[in-house]
């Protein structure tokens, strides 16, 4: 699939500069109208593509959906510790202040 993207995006490359040739030194009207379709045809060709491996990729909803899972339960254990340790310190503190332990002036 790579060596198909390559060529085309070396056949677009080749086409756009040609294109820019004879609309600078050319009337753009000149260039036969079958270039003018292969040329629209490979760039669309090359858009979906593109947009295709990105899908493919990046974007498939199971492994989405798996990663937010999994980031979620991280935090929430995240939050959970967090709770626990606090609670522990609040509880080491009131078991310090408690006014069985605070003598008298």
């Amino acid at each position: 699939m790579q060596f198909i993207v390559k060529y085309i995006l070396l056949f677009l490359l080749c086409s756009g500069s040609l294109f820019l040739n004879s609309s600078l030194f050319v009337n753009v009207q000149t260039v036969p109208k079958w270039y003018w379709t292969l040329f629209c045809g490979m760039a669309l060709a090359l858009v979906f593509l593109v947009f295709y491996f990105i899908r493919k990729r990046y974007l498939m909803p199971s492994a989405i959906i798996n990663r937010i899972k999994t980031e979620m339960w991280q935090l929430v254990e995240c939050i959970k510790e967090k709770y626990h340790t606090e609670r522990k310190r609040q509880d080491k503190v009131s078991e310090i202040l408690t006014p069985e332990t605070v003598l008298p002036p």
